[in-house]
């Protein structure tokens, strides 16, 4: 059900494992972003200070002040994008772009930092010994070294899927 739902605002495949079905996803989430945009809602993502970098709907934190409901369009989607996909990057790039004041949140997977598009804001890069890494706030100009990550093997991941994926009720 994770890959695919009578629900899910776009009606394509969600996987894309050739040029040709990473092209057609393209242009689904292409849709998917132009339909949820509203003229004029795009926010620009430039550098930003720490005390402003709130949660969207715990815009004061600590303040007992809120924002009801999210701002974004539900359902929210997660794209993992591969660096090696076969698709045209420059078209990947700008639906980066867009995605999170449409409710698309990217994902990029890359081998190195250097490789990942400007685009990502935000980075997790893990280190040379398994276990460690570092992640990086590209807005707020600021890298956190010395985290600790845990690897998860085949079987666990397939469990976390599994516990993941929607479960419909047909009664």
């Amino acid at each position: 059900p994770h890959t695919s739902s009578p629900q899910s605002p776009i009606g394509v495949g969600h996987l894309a494992d050739s040029a040709s079905s990473g092209a057609t996803l393209v242009s689904a989430l292409e849709g998917l972003i132009e339909s949820r945009s509203q003229p004029g809602s795009a926010q620009r993502r430039g550098a930003i200070e720490a005390d402003q970098a709130k949660l969207d709907r715990g815009s004061e934190v600590g303040k007992g002040q809120t924002v009801q409901g999210t701002q974004a369009p539900i359902p929210a989607m997660v794209v993992l994008i591969s660096d090696d996909a076969a698709v045209d990057r420059a078209r990947l790039v700008q639906v980066a772009e867009r995605a999170a004041d449409a409710g698309v949140y990217p994902i990029w997977i890359a081998d190195d930092v250097p490789a990942l598009p400007a685009v990502c804001r935000t980075y997790l890069e893990l280190g040379d010994e398994q276990g460690t890494g570092r992640v990086g706030f590209v807005r707020l100009g600021e890298v956190i070294d010395d985290i600790v990550t845990e690897a998860v093997d085949g079987r666990q991941a397939l469990e976390f899927a599994r516990r993941m994926a929607a479960v419909i009720d047909a009664t």
